[in-house]
């Protein structure tokens, strides 16, 4: 779409004058909506917005709008206002269409006037037609007009005394309601004035001078406006109804882009679009300017999204609490030869627009200090109450960032804290000369808040983690306190008017100041004016307040990072508010619940007690007596295993080498403790908290994940959306525009084209059983084709974008989708897909399958042991076709015999596929980093052989995200989910694959066995071990390892097959030909004949003979050429062979044919040994029988789209909204609380109550915001 200049619309052409601007005049309205008082006029206001949105909407539908004459070909002048700034009540005459006549002529005395300010504001909604002309939106709204009681041109008019009584505060309160009273308008016409407004006064850009990041800045904030009011009435009513609320405790959240999720909750996607196209730009291109804030790294992060989601869509009070990381966790560089490099992730460069800083929530967060004991006169246990005092105390700044449900019927909230120090500048040390020194404690302060995960393989980065987690949880829990008590109760007096802040827009702005530091709550309450005695509260708060804090307030513990939780409460409870301690104890456990999201021992955190002695001495002191009780209670119950409490306390080691257990904090200080999946449940039962669900029965429960299908199927891929609503029927469709001819339901909507009334409330978007309706039908011929037409374009979608993340040339920005990733391809040898010599143009998305790995890089996710088997796919490709080995290894071949097939049916090159691995590494986690280093080099390698490249490609996606996500999961024909049985807890990617009909290859681990269960074990390629088979073959190989250990020690015998050994290799090897230099490796490969991708007629066993017995390669020998491999061992057992295939593999990589082999040695050498702790040579046949099961069912188009038609259908188990509610009856014991603003219209002429929440919903729908019930106008001063 060719762009014109936005502030076109301000001037004739042919009229322009370089000293003045002249406009034509427009009609005055007559109908401008007026924010009218609740109550007295909710009718007469209703029946006026209603007949201006249906006669707005019918003009913009037929065009019959009002034309700016424009076609003055001979100068005349243009009627303007008689004085600069008022408004002219002149009009041109007028045909039956609504246009303005030719010649006519104004009607003002002063038509050479220039045009006033208040004229160029009228025509700044002004915009051009498909014929260049310009026309004036209809909606009369629009247009500025001077207040009630004002003349043109003059000051406005005086109050009246009663206006400024201050005796009569309600009146001014009725006033200030009043004005805030109505919901921001939704039609196309007020969303396009909306955005010129941000453009021109909140982003103040000159009017001949602006971006398509202007555009996008100025659309999030008009989208932010409709989401705030939502938002203000959300929180406002939570308060009146006095509702138990969550607080989700999470270490990271990957939210992705906000634009699209928020218009779509809004139901304002197609009116934004429209907006925009008139104004000359395109939504989706603006959508692309926004950048993913860097807040997580993988599927944890995700999963606490996906969660607020739904708890937003379900209407319960749940508020996400974080860290606002201001360099995000790293932006992955990729280098062929290095791997992965870190760089700070600047996300917030430009600003984060959907985000509101909250000055005045601050709350202060103490570091290291000592504890000091008072005498209490309130006859406390031991006669002592203790205070933290002294060390370093920073303030938690909190920054708001509205999460609106589909619908937007509910808009909860996600704050995050960022550190302030106490002091920031110190004057006297600048005035010294030591300018360092004056901002040395901002700069340590604000380290809190940089970085996610930093490295902890040093003393400092693990004292910063910890401090992290501190200080988020502290700050949270503050927060929770300071609101609970806001609300009054019994034995509490609460000022009324700080009570009427009543959350405010996030939770009481205004009643937030109760956060102040001079207030005695967040004071020192020992003093030594007081003779160092603990004095109670000031406040006339006492013990009863807190008897129904768990009953109001819920906290949950995302995985072990929050743990410090715990201590932090009871500390809270006890030092601060007085609390005995047993009722701060039972408060505290009453309170929490912990989800655990994984049994590996590097992820249950464990702390140095010197660490906890050194920063938080006072809760290591409650840590202390926590364990102490409870071990009294372990003994007395189970005085006959003497062996328990020392397997249960939450302290490990001695001495030096004394550890705090984080997970067992959690799991005794909370009264519920989940697993993520049924598998991973049964395993914490079993393994890790055997003899906690001994002690607490029934403790530990299962909630399996799940993921938001608003996020990742109506946003991610909305062609499929598109079809689900056509397939599945009306009665289960979701908002539609109806006004678009490819609208499925357009041809049975009933309303007037192009109106905004046209939305129907959905059904299947937020329960996905409905889906499986389309089971039975997955084999109908017309459904297929359309599935396999949408699946086609998202993959050329897909293939769209990698082409510009590997061009050099094309311009870039920071925000776009690929933040980080086009400037990585730039230039001679780049970082990125650039540098993996990937050939887009190769790739035929018709045949080819497109096979994605991408997850965070660990090795039980086992990326190695997928490459590995792309290594051997290629290898048996060179083997198969024409030229294969001469365009990798070798100048001349050998021809090849006659009548040898150039593909093998079934085999390697039957399907080319296109594998795309994507995720990040750790960055002190070095294993993780040589698993990217050796897929960038085996991706460099494959993708310069000519020969084979039509047949497989490897690419290596860098920095992945949310965004890139919601383009390769929807593309994707194959999702690869095998990671080593019992070391997944859940999988969440396994889940939105499966849901946009991408089939998986799966072990049987995690989240992967429920999904089996639900879409059909015939609808996945299932492959490996067991858990336990798992920890059988990992006991054996332990032992295997002792028995070969003492028989080396007696009798040295030879290393075995897998340990390299170079010396013995080359003794051993057959002759070899003379190697390529490793300058061919670097230059360009003679292109070859490529032969046709068609299958050969040989059999499988005819083919395998000839490939086997026509391969030239002398020193990697074919499988044909190995002498016969020895039986495999059983089960549980290690010391044997390679399989012959994976041997081949090993050797190939060994001997430089895919880069320098020192680079990845190590961890060649660890595969059949026990080293493998994740069994990827025990797992390699099994694994390469899935990979050719699912190739051979590729060939079978008609069953793969049925197989991906029935899997997508029946994941209705798997939608977070389940998993939300499962939480909230089984854990969090709370209840929907959702604001129904047309509820409050008891009078509503246009009838029932299910057609005034239709109402509700429609994007177009003007009406009154009423005050939520239990609020008085009094309290909203």
């Amino acid at each position: 779409m060719s762009r014109r200049p936005l502030w076109d619309c301000l001037w004739d052409p042919f009229s322009l004058s370089f000293s003045f601007f002249r406009c034509p005049p427009f009609p005055s309205p007559s109908g401008v909506r007026q924010r009218t008082p609740p109550r007295a006029t909710q009718r007469n206001a209703a029946q006026r917005s209603a007949t201006q949105r249906t006669m707005g909407d019918s003009n913009d539908s037929s065009n019959t709008t009002k034309r700016i004459n424009n076609n003055n070909n001979n100068n005349n002048n243009i009627s303007g206002s008689g004085t600069s700034g008022t408004s002219s009540t002149a009009t041109r005459p007028v045909n039956a269409a609504g246009r303005t006549t030719q010649g006519s002529k104004s009607s003002s005395p002063s038509s050479s006037s220039p045009l006033g300010r208040k004229d160029r504001q009228t025509l700044a909604s002004a915009v051009r037609d498909e014929n260049g002309e310009m026309y004036a939106p209809p909606a009369a709204n629009l247009i500025k007009q001077a207040p009630a009681g004002t003349m043109p041109g003059s000051v406005m008019a005086p109050r009246t005394s009663a206006e400024l009584d201050p005796e009569d505060p309600r009146v001014v309160k009725e006033r200030l309601w009043s004005l805030c009273s109505s919901y921001l308008p939704g039609d196309v016409n007020s969303l396009q004035h909306s955005i010129v407004t941000h453009v021109e006064y909140t982003l103040a850009r000159r009017r001949y001078k602006h971006h398509i990041e202007t555009f996008y800045q100025a659309t999030a904030h008009s989208v932010r406006d409709r989401l705030i009011e939502r938002w203000m009435d959300t929180q406002m009513h939570y308060t009146s109804k006095d509702c138990k609320r969550v607080y989700y405790l999470s270490m990271e959240y990957l939210i992705g882009r906000s634009l699209s999720n928020a218009m779509h909750n809004l139901g304002l996607s197609s009116n934004y679009a429209r907006a925009l196209r008139r104004l000359g730009y395109d939504l989706e291109e603006c959508a692309l300017e926004e950048c993913d804030p860097a807040l997580g790294n993988g599927g944890l992060g995700r999963l606490a999204s996906c969660f607020l989601d739904s708890a937003a869509t379900l209407g319960l009070p749940v508020w996400g609490y974080g860290i606002r990381y201001k360099y995000g966790m790293f932006e992955q560089k990729l280098f062929p030869g290095k791997g992965q490099m870190e760089q700070p992730d600047y996300w917030l460069t430009r600003g984060h627009p959907w985000e509101v800083e909250r000055m005045d929530v601050q709350y202060p967060v103490r570091f290291y200090g000592h504890v000091v004991a008072y005498p209490s006169v309130s006859g406390a246990q031991h006669g002592f109450r203790y205070s933290w005092e002294g060390g370093q105390v920073v303030y938690a700044v909190a920054y708001d960032t509205p999460i609106p449900g589909y619908q937007a019927r509910t808009v909860n909230n996600m704050r995050l804290w960022s550190s302030r120090p106490n002091r920031e500048f110190d004057l006297a040390s600048f005035n010294e000369g030591r300018y360092y020194d004056a901002v040395e404690e901002k700069e340590r302060c604000e380290s809190l808040a940089s970085v996610l995960y930093p490295s902890d393989h040093n003393e400092q980065g693990r004292e910063l983690r910890l401090k992290q987690q501190y200080f988020f949880v502290s700050a949270t829990l503050q927060d929770a306190i300071r609101r609970y008590l806001k609300k009054p109760r019994e034995g509490q007096t609460v000022n009324q008017e700080e009570e009427g802040g009543a959350e405010g827009g996030s939770n009481g702005h205004a009643g937030d100041s109760t956060a102040s530091f001079d207030d005695p709550v967040y004071m020192n309450r020992y003093s030594s004016q007081d003779g160092g005695v603990w004095k109670p509260r000031i406040h006339g708060r006492s013990r009863h307040e807190f008897v129904d804090f768990p009953n109001k307030v819920a906290v949950q513990l995302n995985d072990t990072h929050p743990a410090i939780a715990v201590p932090e409460l009871l500390r809270l409870l006890l030092d601060e508010e007085g609390l005995p301690y047993d009722e701060a104890w039972d408060i505290t456990v009453r309170t929490l619940s912990f989800t655990n999201h994984t049994i590996l021992p590097e992820a249950l955190e464990t702390w140095p007690v010197k660490l906890f002695e050194r920063l938080l001495p006072r809760h290591l002191e409650l840590l202390y007596e926590i364990n102490s009780r409870f071990l009294d209670h372990v003994r007395r119950c189970y005085p006959e295993d003497d062996d328990l409490p020392r397997r249960v306390s939450l302290f490990e080691g001695d001495g030096d080498w004394k550890r705090v257990r984080m997970a067992h904090v959690a799991v005794v200080g909370c009264h519920a403790v989940n697993g993520v999946a049924r598998m991973h449940t049964h395993l914490l039962k079993t393994t890790l908290f055997r003899d906690f669900d001994m002690i607490f029965p029934g403790k530990i429960q299962n909630k399996t994940n799940g993921v938001t299908p608003r996020r990742w199927l109506a946003v991610a891929n909305p062609l499929l959306t598109e079809l689900l609503i056509k397939w599945v029927g009306p009665e289960h469709g979701i908002e539609t525009d109806c006004s678009s001819p490819n609208s499925p339901t357009s041809a049975s909507c009933s309303t007037p084209s192009g109106s905004d009334d046209c939305a129907a409330p959905s059904t299947w978007l937020c329960d996905l059983g409905k889906l499986t309706v389309l089971t039975p039908l997955s084999c109908d011929p017309t459904l297929q084709a359309e599935w396999e037409e949408v699946k086609l374009q998202n993959k050329r979608r897909l293939l769209q974008m990698l082409c510009s993340m590997m061009q050099p040339g094309q311009p870039h920005h920071p925000y776009h989708p690929t933040h980080g990733v086009h400037a990585q391809g730039a230039g001679m040898g780049g970082s990125g897909l650039a540098s993996q010599m990937l050939d887009v143009n190769a790739v035929d998305p018709r045949s080819a399958m497109f096979d994605i790995h991408c997850k965070r890089i660990h090795e039980y996710k086992r990326q190695l042991l997928n490459i590995l088997q792309v290594v051997d796919r290629y290898l048996r490709l060179c083997d198969s076709l024409p030229g294969g080995h001469e365009q990798h290894l070798y100048r001349q071949m050998p021809g090849r015999p006659a009548g040898a097939p150039n593909l093998v049916p079934h085999g390697p090159g039957a399907n080319p596929k296109l594998v795309i691995f994507g995720g990040k590494a750790a960055p002190s986690y070095w294993a993780a980093k040589k698993v990217i280093q050796l897929i960038l080099s085996v991706a460099s390698t494959i993708n310069t052989n000519t020969a084979t490249k039509r047949y497989l490609q490897v690419c290596f996606v860098p920095n992945y995200n949310v965004s890139l996500a919601e383009t390769l999961i929807p593309g994707a024909d194959m999702s690869q989910h095998i990671s080593c049985a019992g070391t997944e807890a859940s999988g969440t990617s396994n889940m939105k694959c499966a849901m946009n009909g991408c089939l998986l290859l799966a072990s049987r681990d995690g989240a992967n066995v429920e999904i089996a269960e639900a879409i059909g074990e015939s609808n996945i390629f299932f492959f490996g071990y067991t858990p336990e088979q798992v920890a059988m073959a990992r006991d054996e190989a332990r032992r295997t390892a002792s028995e070969r250990s003492m028989a080396s020690d007696a009798n040295p015998a030879e290393p075995p097959l897998c340990a390299f050994d170079p010396a013995r290799r080359a003794a051993s090897a057959p002759p070899m030909a003379e190697p390529l230099p490793k300058s061919y490796f670097e230059g360009a490969l003679v292109a070859d004949s490529l032969p046709s991708p068609s299958l050969s007629t040989a059999t499988n066993a005819e083919a395998a003979a000839a490939s086997a017995s026509a391969s030239p390669i002398t020193h990697i020998p074919s499988e044909s050429q190995q002498p016969a491999p020895a039986p495999a061992p059983a089960a549980g057992t290690y010391g044997g062979a390679l399989p012959g295939r994976l041997a081949r593999v090993v050797e190939a990589l060994r001997c430089g044919a895919f880069g320098d082999p020192s680079a990845f040695m190590s961890i060649l050498d660890s595969l059949g040994t026990e080293e493998d702790l994740y069994m990827v040579a025990r797992d390699w046949d099994a694994y390469v029988d899935a990979v050719e099961r699912a190739d051979a069912a590729y060939l079978d188009r008609e069953s793969w789209t049925s197989m991906a038609i029935q899997a997508a259908s029946r994941m209705g188990p798997f939608s977070s909204d389940r998993a939300i509610e499962e939480y909230a009856r089984d854990i969090w014991s709370t209840e929907p609380c959702v604001y129904d603003p047309a509820a409050n219209y008891p009078d509503d002429d246009r009838g029932d109550e299910a057609h005034r929440k239709k109402r509700w919903i429609q994007p177009g729908y003007r009406h009154q915001r009423a005050v939520p019930s239990g609020v008085s106008l009094e309290k909203l001063g």
